[in-house]
Protein backbone atom coordinates (compact mmCIF):
# COMPACT_ATOMS: atom_id res chain seq x y z
CA UNK A 1 0.00 0.00 0.00
CA UNK A 2 1.65 2.97 -0.99
CA UNK A 3 1.06 6.76 0.91
CA UNK A 4 0.81 9.79 -0.84
CA UNK A 5 1.51 12.92 0.94
CA UNK A 6 -0.40 13.48 4.18
CA UNK A 7 -2.97 10.51 3.70
CA UNK A 8 -4.16 8.78 6.87
CA UNK A 9 -1.92 5.72 7.46
CA UNK A 10 -3.92 2.18 6.98
CA UNK A 11 -1.56 0.79 9.91
CA UNK A 12 -4.04 2.16 12.92
CA UNK A 13 -5.92 0.03 15.10
CA UNK A 14 -8.88 0.89 13.10
CA UNK A 15 -8.51 -0.99 9.29
CA UNK A 16 -8.23 -4.48 10.63
CA UNK A 17 -11.59 -3.69 12.62
CA UNK A 18 -13.20 -2.05 9.46
CA UNK A 19 -11.75 -4.80 7.32
CA UNK A 20 -13.48 -7.58 9.53
CA UNK A 21 -16.41 -6.01 9.61
CA UNK A 22 -17.27 -4.88 6.75
CA UNK A 23 -17.08 -8.44 5.18
CA UNK A 24 -19.81 -9.50 6.83
CA UNK A 25 -21.59 -7.38 4.63
CA UNK A 26 -20.55 -7.58 0.97
CA UNK A 27 -22.03 -9.74 -1.58
CA UNK A 28 -21.47 -9.92 -4.80
CA UNK A 29 -25.05 -7.37 -5.15
CA UNK A 30 -23.35 -4.81 -2.63
CA UNK A 31 -23.05 -1.26 -3.42
CA UNK A 32 -20.10 0.03 -1.06
CA UNK A 33 -19.27 4.13 -0.50
CA UNK A 34 -16.05 4.83 0.95
CA UNK A 35 -16.41 8.06 2.77
CA UNK A 36 -12.85 9.89 3.53
CA UNK A 37 -11.24 7.06 1.66
CA UNK A 38 -7.67 8.06 2.59
CA UNK A 39 -5.16 5.25 1.07
CA UNK A 40 -7.98 3.26 -0.31
CA UNK A 41 -7.77 0.34 1.51
CA UNK A 42 -11.03 -0.25 2.72
CA UNK A 43 -12.16 -0.04 -1.11
CA UNK A 44 -9.65 -1.87 -2.32
CA UNK A 45 -10.54 -4.67 0.24
CA UNK A 46 -14.66 -4.45 -0.69
CA UNK A 47 -13.60 -4.53 -4.24
CA UNK A 48 -11.56 -8.07 -4.06
CA UNK A 49 -14.54 -9.16 -1.39
CA UNK A 50 -16.75 -8.93 -4.41
CA UNK A 51 -18.87 -6.10 -4.00
CA UNK A 52 -20.58 -5.30 -7.38
CA UNK A 53 -19.95 -1.39 -6.91
CA UNK A 54 -17.65 0.67 -5.01
CA UNK A 55 -17.06 4.18 -4.71
CA UNK A 56 -14.20 6.02 -2.67
CA UNK A 57 -14.09 9.70 -1.96
CA UNK A 58 -11.99 12.49 -0.25
CA UNK A 59 -11.88 15.60 -0.24
CA UNK A 60 -7.68 15.75 -0.14
CA UNK A 61 -5.91 15.32 -3.40
CA UNK A 62 -3.48 13.64 -1.41
CA UNK A 63 -5.67 11.07 -0.91
CA UNK A 64 -7.40 11.35 -4.24
CA UNK A 65 -4.25 10.37 -5.90
CA UNK A 66 -3.31 7.31 -3.64
CA UNK A 67 -6.29 5.81 -3.76
CA UNK A 68 -5.54 5.96 -8.03
CA UNK A 69 -2.21 4.35 -7.14
CA UNK A 70 -3.30 1.68 -5.21
CA UNK A 71 -6.64 1.01 -6.91
CA UNK A 72 -4.22 0.47 -10.04
CA UNK A 73 -1.53 -1.40 -8.34
CA UNK A 74 -3.77 -4.02 -7.02
CA UNK A 75 -6.43 -3.99 -9.97
CA UNK A 76 -9.26 -2.94 -8.44
CA UNK A 77 -12.31 -1.43 -10.00
CA UNK A 78 -13.26 1.19 -7.96
CA UNK A 79 -14.92 4.80 -8.64
CA UNK A 80 -12.59 7.46 -7.14
CA UNK A 81 -14.72 10.81 -6.52
CA UNK A 82 -12.69 13.79 -5.42
CA UNK A 83 -15.93 15.17 -2.62
CA UNK A 84 -16.40 16.85 0.73
CA UNK A 85 -18.03 14.30 2.79
CA UNK A 86 -20.63 12.73 0.31
CA UNK A 87 -21.46 15.77 -1.19
CA UNK A 88 -20.40 15.00 -4.94
CA UNK A 89 -21.57 11.24 -4.75
CA UNK A 90 -24.62 10.32 -6.92
CA UNK A 91 -26.83 7.46 -5.98
CA UNK A 92 -27.78 5.51 -3.07
CA UNK A 93 -25.60 2.24 -1.46
CA UNK A 94 -26.04 -0.55 0.61
CA UNK A 95 -22.66 -0.20 3.05
CA UNK A 96 -21.68 3.26 3.91
CA UNK A 97 -17.67 3.00 5.66
CA UNK A 98 -16.87 6.21 7.05
CA UNK A 99 -13.51 6.33 9.66
CA UNK A 100 -13.49 9.90 10.40
CA UNK A 101 -12.61 12.46 12.62
CA UNK A 102 -14.87 14.15 15.07
CA UNK A 103 -15.69 16.79 13.58
CA UNK A 104 -15.93 14.91 9.53
CA UNK A 105 -18.39 12.57 11.20
CA UNK A 106 -20.77 14.74 13.17
CA UNK A 107 -20.60 16.94 9.79
CA UNK A 108 -21.71 13.86 7.76
CA UNK A 109 -24.82 13.33 9.54
CA UNK A 110 -26.13 16.20 8.10
CA UNK A 111 -26.06 15.05 4.44
CA UNK A 112 -25.15 11.16 4.96
CA UNK A 113 -29.24 9.93 4.06
CA UNK A 114 -28.55 10.97 0.71
CA UNK A 115 -26.39 8.11 -0.13
CA UNK A 116 -28.59 5.56 1.98
CA UNK A 117 -31.88 3.76 0.99
CA UNK A 118 -33.98 1.67 3.57
CA UNK A 119 -31.61 -0.63 5.19
CA UNK A 120 -28.14 0.65 4.72
CA UNK A 121 -25.54 -0.20 6.97
CA UNK A 122 -23.28 2.30 7.84
CA UNK A 123 -20.56 1.57 9.78
CA UNK A 124 -18.54 4.78 11.05
CA UNK A 125 -16.05 5.83 14.14
CA UNK A 126 -17.72 7.85 16.41
CA UNK A 127 -16.14 9.37 20.10
CA UNK A 128 -18.03 9.08 23.47
CA UNK A 129 -17.98 12.68 23.82
CA UNK A 130 -19.64 13.18 20.47
CA UNK A 131 -23.49 13.96 20.61
CA UNK A 132 -25.59 10.94 18.68
CA UNK A 133 -28.72 13.01 18.16
CA UNK A 134 -28.20 13.62 14.67
CA UNK A 135 -26.81 10.05 14.16
CA UNK A 136 -30.19 8.39 15.65
CA UNK A 137 -32.44 10.59 14.02
CA UNK A 138 -31.53 8.47 10.47
CA UNK A 139 -29.99 5.10 11.95
CA UNK A 140 -30.59 2.28 14.41
CA UNK A 141 -27.41 1.78 16.28
CA UNK A 142 -26.85 -2.07 15.92
CA UNK A 143 -23.61 -3.08 17.23
CA UNK A 144 -21.03 -0.98 19.31
CA UNK A 145 -17.33 -1.55 19.30
CA UNK A 146 -15.20 -0.05 21.54
CA UNK A 147 -11.34 1.25 20.94
CA UNK A 148 -8.82 2.82 22.03
CA UNK A 149 -9.37 6.57 23.62
CA UNK A 150 -12.48 7.35 23.55
CA UNK A 151 -13.92 5.57 20.02
CA UNK A 152 -16.12 3.34 18.94
CA UNK A 153 -16.52 1.87 15.50
CA UNK A 154 -20.58 1.66 15.03
CA UNK A 155 -22.74 -0.33 13.02
CA UNK A 156 -26.18 1.23 12.33
CA UNK A 157 -29.04 0.91 9.57
CA UNK A 158 -30.87 3.19 8.17
CA UNK A 159 -34.47 3.59 8.66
Amino acid sequence: MKLVGNVFNPVHWSTPMYMNLMSGYIRQDTSVLDIGCGSGILSINASKLGAKKVTACDISDDAIRCTYINAKESKSDIEILHSDLNKSVQGRYDLILANLDMNEADRLMQTVSDSCHEGTVLIITWNEIMDRTELLKRFKVVREHECPRGYQILEAVHF
